[in-house]
């Protein structure tokens, strides 16, 4: 059985058990029992490898848990609420989780060799030369470990045509008909960013798409950093009745408005729309609210108000950094999470004196253009102007074009597309 080395201890490229070559060593992602920080876990691991290549059934829990209890595990691991814990958690996303530990368990032993030759380097009689040789044989050993596999265009075009008849990766649509149409909506793992000045509609827009897939049983959650949960309900009530948000908060409402802000409300019962008012949230606590989200309700949509606002986890820490650091863990939570994310970004004041906004009016823009698979920008002359255009400013995996012919209606706090285009927002 494979131990964990003491911490503390000198890391030796020469002795390292990870390069053992027995059958349950390495799984597929290239990850070894001796990369888990728990050492029963490792070993859970190399056990569930051995059932797997026994054509064992490592998806019956019954049958892993006699396994576990043989092998002298069960109480290793926590017992019946470890096991329970272990499986809760079980991933959608094995090979990815994977990767994560092959990459921590790495950046210990690195930072264990680091440890080492600053030891070594405080005592003035120590051969610098040895210990730069002893480092580079440790990162040798690490690199020779990384599972590469080159494939030729020919094989990935035989993937390409297998993949033909399957049915297509789930697409979160806008419900703005001519932009589903052209782009085809958003896909899980991807950051879109939806940029615009302030007081053009960015967050209406947001909580538009929100509503049109939550309506659809899709879980969408939207982490709001400036408007409260109640605001965005008022919008969506005013959206289905008719009546403005100006009336729905301040009265002066004629009885059949009335019906119809009570006929919304009944249909909003069931909806799977989750808005949630974080004013001093860290892109940390926008990453665990929605991973707590996500395993209770399943998530669909993820759409964050906005990056500038983000709080800065360090304060030593300038907006530029603060908006990378949130981009690119956005990014990252979006693969984690199996689902799209919608951030919303403010244009930087520039973009008031152009014609047209693009990338480099994006306000900390640098991260926001490098993470997102896709950029959208919403252009109105002023806040006053009813008609505009969706920019599309990236697109990964796609055209970047302008969309003309968007309307706002200011009252019910809604965009659409003038004519008629292809119905694709299911």
């Amino acid at each position: 059985m494979h131990h964990r080395p003491q911490e503390g201890a000198r890391y030796d490229p020469d002795h390292d058990t990870t390069q053992d070559t027995g059958r349950h060593a390495r799984c597929r992602p290239g990850v070894d029992a001796i990369d888990f920080v728990d050492p029963a876990h490792g070993q859970l691991y190399a056990l569930l490898l051995d059932m797997h290549e026994a054509g064992e059934p490592v998806g019956d829990i019954g049958a892993v848990r006699q396994r576990i209890i043989d092998a002298g595990l069960y109480d290793d691991i926590g017992g019946a609420v470890g096991l329970a814990a272990i499986v809760s958690n079980v991933s959608a996303t094995p090979r990815y989780y994977a990767g994560l530990v092959r990459r921590a368990a790495h950046r210990r032993r690195i930072a264990a060799a680091i440890q080492d030759a600053n030891g070594d380097l405080s005592d003035p009689t120590t051969d610098h030369y040895q210990t730069a040789a002893r480092v580079s044989a440790t990162l040798d050993a690490l690199a020779s470990r990384q599972e590469v596999r080159f494939e030729s265009v020919g094989d990935i075009a035989s993937a390409i045509l297998d993949g033909l008849d399957r049915p297509a990766r789930p697409m979160i649509y806008t419900g703005l008909e001519k932009f589903d149409a052209r782009i085809g909506g958003f896909t899980a793992g991807e950051l879109i960013v939806l940029a615009a000045r302030t007081s053009i509609g960015k967050s209406a827009m947001a909580a538009q798409i929100a509503e049109h897939n939550a309506h659809r049983g899709r879980p969408v959650l939207f982490v709001t950093l400036e408007m409260e949960s109640a605001d965005i309900v008022r919008r969506i009530l005013a959206r289905e009745s008719g009546a403005s948000v100006k009336q729905i908060r301040g009265g002066g409402l004629s009885d059949s408005q009335r019906q119809g802000i009570i006929g919304a409300a009944g249909d909003l019962q069931g909806c799977a729309l989750y808005p949630h008012y974080m004013p001093t949230a860290r892109v940390q606590d926008i990453r665990r609210i929605a991973k707590a989200f996500g395993a209770k309700h399943g998530i669909a949509l993820l759409v964050v108000d906005y990056l500038q606002i983000i709080a800065r986890p360090d304060a030593r820490m300038t907006m530029r950094d603060t908006v990378a650091d949130a981009t690119r863990a956005l990014k990252q939570l979006a693969g984690e999470l199996g689902c799209p994310v919608l951030a919303l970004s403010q244009l930087n004041r520039e973009s008031t004196r152009m014609e047209s906004p693009g990338l480099a009016q994006l306000a900390e823009c640098s991260s926001i253009e490098a993470d997102a698979d896709m950029v959208l920008a919403i252009h109105r002359r002023s806040p006053q102007d009813t008609e505009g255009e969706l920019l599309v400013l990236k697109n990964r995996n796609g055209e970047a074009i302008d969309l003309q012919g968007l309307r706002w209606d200011g009252a019910r706090m809604q965009f659409s597309f003038a004519g008629q285009y292809e119905e694709l927002s299911s």
